[in-house]
């Protein structure tokens, strides 16, 4: 039931108090419930506090508010957060701070969803609400009202309320129904429930920073903003409550840090905060929705794509738990595959089972994670190879080159009777022409080193009667660089300097929330530094990004 008075969800006015800083004016802009929307309207953040270049407010997504949800509210079953998935610009991740806004659409989801939480546990409200009360709060009267929502409060925003913010959250309780004290608390927890879900000191991630004087324009954020960045980055939800007690214990100081960040990476929720990076470093969110050409590939069907979604996932928690880095991720032959995929490594599906996944050690040709059929898949159309799409995907997410967007041209609809393999006819269609340029020299090579492979990941020896040409040049490290297939390609890759800082800068985005900090520079010599001293794993690496500048401090004129 949607809540439209004013002095319920209409007071979250008294909300914008759950944030630092100049959030707008608070009677500019409201809805017809009388909701003040917090973005994408007059009276909005400005851009700067949203969050722009590593500073200010930054939305949660939306699988980190419903975490978020679920561990404020002590829930045993997962939150439907009913929130729109943030679809990023391609080569993004979707926790960037330029993909996370807040409109009016955005509003109402989370207004939505925050009733949707808590109205459906209401029915036992009454043992619901006693787990949530502090143990040490008083049987009844206001002093038990304020417990309640002085220990909500502090869980929610990732910090102690002042005592004006504290009063004014009390209101919702003075001014519910009720015939007794039970019936009104149940009322107003009910209201200040769904209210403290909207807030922006819960849907928002801070980088307000303490309030010194700046050293080369940057400030220390302060603890529970740095706890909660740590959270955010490793654990996708907000710290809990037993990060909340290590800030108040002084584990986020200088002097503690190393060792707090330490246990942070031990835990086991930070490998599957480091599954979620290279989910979307590698695009696997995207596999499940991948169609292909029924006529062609009669066997790819609705489900396949979670398959190889999962095949992915598998394989890199592999290399992380064997404590191996890119090398390994680049090298490595291992796949988990069930019926529905065996047939695209080659495999007897009948050997395999319906559901589970079985590891399996690929043939020679299968080098590393890009030569699992979900990227080569993903990095494909319905029934054709695309090697633009792999090469430029390549080009971002692997070497972190650049390349000039040229203006669109008309290409051919016809080829010559020679241009029969996918790659004659892609080099034809670009020959000439602005596009020349880019395409032959920066982007197609990256795509035509895995040319053994079609558009659902099977390897191939010929492309249309005629052998498969996979042959190129690259510059790595600054020098060309021949390679004959994608294996000497992923050799070539897993050895450079290049590439290892492609992996950081892209680990540094993702951990950050934003991209091209001004500190970058900095943590990818750092992360150099490392790897002449050894192997470098996918944890050394995070390690060394939160223990760095960039992650600990606020810029406070840093731009994307």
């Amino acid at each position: 039931m949607r809540i439209q008075t004013a002095s319920a969800v209409g007071f979250i006015t008294l909300m914008l108090a759950g944030c630092t800083g100049t959030i707008g004016d608070a009677d500019s802009s409201r809805s017809p419930d009388g909701v003040v929307p917090f973005g994408g309207q007059p009276g909005d953040p400005p851009e700067r506090e949203r969050g722009v270049g590593g500073m200010g407010y930054v939305r949660l997504t939306p699988s980190q508010w419903a975490s978020g949800a679920r561990q404020l509210l002590r829930l045993t079953t997962n939150v439907d957060a009913r929130l729109s998935r943030v679809q990023p610009s391609e080569f993004h991740f979707d926790n960037d701070e330029g993909t996370l806004g807040f409109g009016a659409i955005s509003y109402l989801q989370h207004q939505e969803a925050a009733e949707a939480v808590v109205e459906v546990r209401m029915a036992a409200a009454d043992a619901w609400l006693i787990a949530l009360m502090p143990s040490d709060a008083p049987q009844s009267g206001v002093g038990r009202t304020e417990a309640f929502a002085r220990s909500l409060l502090k869980r929610a925003w990732r910090r102690a309320p002042s005592p004006d913010e504290l009063a004014a959250w009390l209101k919702p309780f003075s001014d519910a129904p009720g015939a007794d004290e039970a019936a009104k608390f149940k009322a107003g927890a009910r209201r200040f429930m769904i209210a403290l879900l909207q807030s922006p000191g819960f849907v928002y991630r801070t980088a307000v920073g303490e309030p010194v004087t700046p050293i080369n324009d940057r400030v220390p954020l302060q603890a529970f903003e740095l706890a909660t960045r740590l959270s955010l980055a490793l654990y996708d939800a907000p710290p809990d409550d037993a990060m909340l007690a290590s800030v108040e214990a002084g584990d986020f100081s200088d002097a503690k840090l190393s060792a707090t960040v330490d246990r942070a990476l031990s835990d086991p929720r930070a490998r599957e905060g480091l599954l979620r990076f290279h989910e979307q470093l590698y695009f696997a969110q995207e596999y499940p929705s991948l169609s292909k050409d029924a006529t062609r590939f009669p066997g790819f069907s609705a489900g396949t794509g979670e398959h190889l979604r999962q095949d992915m996932l598998r394989t890199v928690a592999a290399v992380i738990d064997s404590g191996g880095g890119l090398a390994e991720l680049f090298s490595t032959r291992k796949a988990f595959v069930n019926k529905a995929t065996a047939r695209l490594y080659g495999l007897d599906p009948s050997s395999y089972s319906d559901s589970a996944y079985t590891e399996v050690t690929l043939d020679a040709n299968r080098a590393g994670v890009l030569t699992r059929a979900g990227w080569l898949a993903w990095g494909a159309g319905p029934a054709e190879r695309r090697q633009v799409r792999r090469g430029l995907a390549m080009l971002h997410n692997v070497m972190c080159e650049t390349y000039q967007n040229g203006e669109p041209q008309d290409f051919p609809k016809t080829f010559p009777n020679e241009a029969k393999t996918s790659r004659k006819r892609l080099e034809h269609t670009v020959s000439g022409g602005t596009c020349m340029g880019c395409h032959a020299t920066i982007i197609n090579p990256k795509g035509f080193a895995f040319e053994h492979f079609d558009a659902v990941g099977q390897y191939q020896t010929m492309d249309n009667t005629e052998p498969v040409d996979a042959s190129g040049k690259v510059f790595l490290d600054g020098a060309e660089v021949r390679f004959a297939s994608h294996v000497e390609l992923m050799t070539a890759l897993a050895a450079s300097t290049q590439a290892q800082t492609c992996y950081a800068r892209r680990m540094s985005h993702y951990l950050l929330g934003f991209e091209k900090s001004t500190l970058e520079d900095v943590l990818v010599a750092r992360v150099v530094s490392a790897t002449k001293k050894g192997p470098v794993t996918a944890k050394d690496i995070a390690r060394i990004v939160i223990l760095g500048s960039a992650f600990r401090t606020r810029k406070l004129t840093e731009k994307l």
